[in-house]
């Protein structure tokens, strides 16, 4: 998932699991869309958010929303 990639990883996103429509709305606002590549920018200290960029943007996601996108490392 998302919340596996570590910093400075490219990743493609494969699907979502289990996400509620509102968040999900949310997300493809800022890219977050099947077969979109993105790399983790940043994680915080303690591991929550991760700062990713999508698509020329960025964007701060929890970990636990980040567990729900499963990506593949490229």
């Amino acid at each position: 998932t998302l919340a596996n990639i570590k910093k400075g990883e490219l990743f493609r996103i494969l699907s979502f699991l289990n996400i509620e429509k509102g968040l999900m709305d949310k997300l493809m606002i800022f890219g977050f869309a099947e077969g979109n590549e993105g790399m983790v920018r940043r994680i915080a200290p303690f591991g929550d958010p991760l700062e990713v960029t999508i698509e020329e943007t960025s964007v701060s996601i929890r970990t636990e929303d980040a567990s729900k996108i499963l990506v593949e490392r490229i």
